[in-house]
């Protein structure tokens, strides 16, 4: 076999692969969750948001770590069976979150842009609402303002 040929055909199965691999990159498949959690349909201010909810302690204390990203107007919700003032980490966190604080179905807090760790560091930001709660909404930061979303909104479709 010719040199040429050989360069040819090592270029088309290169070709192949970079396709297949931004192909992949660029799907859905790439930002499926690490668990498989029950889904839910929420309306926030007339804004739809798809939820995994989150209720078991193992997977509230991984919540979002070691994720790349969320698909956009996607996030995590975990319910609490009393209102109290829970802590959330950034432990493990690839990207910002946004925070809503939500209480008898009522937003009563939001937090914006809360940090990734920058490194994998034994502190990563904390955060807690100022009141307690009995639900929290974590999303890609951005979120809240694109959405316009207020203390005072109503969530819709949540059943506890």
């Amino acid at each position: 076999m010719s040199r040429t040929r050989i360069i040819i055909i090592l270029g088309v199965i290169l070709a192949v692969f970079l396709g297949a691999g931004f192909y992949y990159f660029n799907s859905a498949d790439y930002y499926k969750p690490a668990t498989t959690l029950p889904i839910k349909q929420l309306t926030i201010s007339n804004i739809s948001l798809t939820v995994e909810v989150a209720s078991k302690p193992a997977d509230q204390t991984r919540g979002l770590s070691g994720r790349e990203s969320l698909l956009p107007d996607h996030g995590m919700l975990f319910a609490f069976t009393e209102p109290d003032i829970y802590e959330f980490w950034m432990k493990d966190m690839k990207f910002p979150l946004d925070f809503i604080w939500i209480r008898n179905n009522t937003v009563v807090q939001l937090d914006h842009n809360i940090p990734a760790p920058s490194d994998n560091s034994e502190n990563p930001a904390r955060v807690s609402p100022k009141q307690p709660i009995d639900t929290v909404i974590e999303i890609s930061a951005g979120w809240l303002a694109k959405n316009s979303i207020k203390v005072g909104d109503r969530l819709e479709g949540l059943t506890k």
